[in-house]
């Protein structure tokens, strides 16, 4: 376990002489690839790297969880807290969940398709649904058991990216070139580029508060899903869109949705307006502070700040909506 308490001054980014700031140094970030970001109940702020573990800040120190203190993996791909207060992370060798003590683990041994969990979702029944790289599995806190989808496409003909649990309780899986595959509790059905989704290939889902559901795909852009008339909209860079690899969503508190793409930069777009002829997106760069463009994850924080989780460290919005680098030691307020 590593609790780091470095000075401040040798982690802020140094002004040029033409008023900008030169890009973070890599060596101070909490890692360089934010997978996952998490805000517990009692306010802990979680990262999920790509290769470092886990960190936690607690609001004094930002401490390390990796192997060595029965941490599953060194890469974490999801987060999630149960009604318990329990903390589940979906990593590179299996899933384990935290306590607030210890790490505990699931892995092939106990069932798992695979350690390599690419997802996990807790849904309405306290059913944990697990999305690996060789198909999906149920835990019912007992026992793991396969949930079989229809035969998926190549490369990783298994592998499913993300899971979403919307309002009326169906079940949404993210592939791997077959589009999306809803399961409803009773049968399933699967919706392709030939349904009117933007890509088969897809990478992320959210459901907005309007219920309409979003799917960022790989390559194609963004696509909107009416479940009331079971037709998509799709959004390119052509429309404004940043990038047309949609890795993350997020709409926060005031109803903007942020969309994060790899390599497009972050853009955001009030939901509302795109059902206009000519929706505006709004990118975020390096003008404004947001040093890398590949966004891999996003979090709106109990006091309403939006953090930004990058190929390149971590990063927190201010009141004017500009990004300022948080590393190792912050600034944390």
């Amino acid at each position: 376990m590593q609790q780091l308490c470095l000075p401040l001054l040798l982690f802020l980014s140094v002004i040029s002489a033409n008023g900008r700031t030169t890009p973070p140094d890599p060596n101070i970030q909490i890692s360089q690839y934010i997978r996952r970001m998490l805000q517990d109940s009692k306010g802990n702020l979680w990262f999920g790297t790509n290769g470092d573990g886990v960190a936690r800040y607690d609001g004094k120190n930002l401490t390390y969880f990796s192997r060595k203190e029965g941490f599953c993996g060194e890469t974490v791909r999801g987060m999630l807290e149960d009604p318990k207060g329990n903390v589940w992370f979906a990593t590179s060798g299996g899933v384990c969940h935290y306590d607030g003590k210890s790490f505990q683990s699931i892995n092939r041994s106990d069932g798992l398709a695979s350690n390599e969990v690419w997802w996990i979702l807790l849904d309405k029944n306290g059913i944990l649904w697990v999305g690996t790289d060789a198909g999906v599995n149920k835990y019912d806190g007992k026992s793991v058991t396969r949930f079989t989808l229809p035969s998926l496409s190549y490369p990783a003909p298994q592998l499913v990216n993300a899971m979403l649990q919307d309002r009326e309780g169906n079940l949404w899986f993210c592939t791997n070139g077959k589009g999306i595959v809803r399961y409803d509790g009773k049968s399933i059905r699967t919706f392709a580029k030939t349904e009117g989704l933007c890509n088969d290939w897809v990478q992320t889902a959210y459901e907005a508060k309007s219920g309409h559901l979003w799917f960022g795909c790989r390559s194609g852009g963004l696509s909107r899903y009416n479940p009331k008339t079971n037709a998509f909209a799709t959004f390119t860079v052509n429309d404004g869109l940043c990038g047309n690899f949609v890795w993350t969503f997020l709409q926060d508190k005031a109803g903007t949705l942020w969309i994060g793409t790899a390599g497009g930069r972050l853009c955001s777009i009030d939901e509302a307006s795109m059902s206009s002829a000519k929706p505006v997106f709004t990118a975020y760069g390096e003008k404004q502070g947001l040093h890398n463009r590949h966004v891999q994850s996003l979090l709106e924080d109990n006091q309403g700040r939006l953090w930004v989780g990058t190929s390149g460290g971590a990063f927190r919005s201010t009141r004017k909506r500009d990004f300022i680098n948080i590393t190792k030691t912050g600034p944390w307020e």
